[in-house]
């Protein structure tokens, strides 16, 4: 809750918790267990709290990272900054991934002054926000909670395990860029068995078994 406030705003961090405490609940009721709440409790932050461009120069200019550079480094230092800001980047025309610039001691200015603006986060003025991995972001989070609203529907002791592995699955989803993608490319797959299973339990019981084969 601290945390996603910093982030963004209480309202925010509010919406976090409904989800959360209201899969606690319904654990609680149908399977007297917490374990698919603390799956959500970790990933569904996750998702909400991506390093967008106002969240890092939130995390530069918050003083933790003075204090760190204070304590490592002594005497006359310069920072610079090696990054690639999406909409000011091109990319490598053998990998496609964006090429990092180097920028100066100015850009703790710069960051300072950005942290102030994450109000624009989400609205029509965010220039950020309209980039198709930044929208992309915001739907993976969308989607997370509608597809946990379905799964407490129909959640029971028999299909909890793989609730909770759908609920984990954000934590194959990671990097920046190109590289999210290729991961995000890679779990689609495995959520949408999982939801199958999930949703069949014919199927479920038949990937068991199939486990168990490969095991034996």
């Amino acid at each position: 809750m601290n945390h996603l406030t910093l982030y963004h705003d209480a309202a925010y961090a509010a919406k976090y918790k409904q989800l959360v405490e209201t899969v606690r609940n319904v654990e609680r009721e149908k399977c007297k267990s917490e374990t698919l709440t603390m799956a959500v409790a970790k990933y569904y932050s996750k998702l909400l709290a991506v390093k967008d461009e106002y969240e890092v120069a939130r995390l530069y200019s918050d003083g933790r990272f003075k204090k760190i550079v204070e304590t490592a480094f002594e005497g006359n230092y310069t920072l610079h900054f090696n990054l690639a800001p999406e909409h000011f980047s091109r990319r490598n025309p053998i990998t496609g991934r964006l090429q990092k610039r180097q920028f100066g001691p100015y850009m703790m200015h710069a960051f300072k002054w950005l942290a102030k603006m994450k109000f624009l986060r989400f609205t029509a003025l965010d220039i950020f926000n309209m980039t198709a991995h930044r929208k992309m972001e915001r739907q993976l989070a969308a989607d997370y909670a509608v597809r946990m609203g379905e799964i407490l529907e129909h959640l029971d002791a028999n299909n909890q395990a793989i609730a909770v592995q759908i609920a984990n699955i954000p934590e194959e989803i990671r990097g920046y860029d190109l590289i999210k993608d290729n991961h995000l490319a890679k779990a689609n797959p495995k959520l949408k068995d999982l939801m199958n299973q999930f949703r069949n339990p014919d199927v479920a019981k038949l990937a068991q078994g199939d486990r168990k084969i490969a095991v034996g």
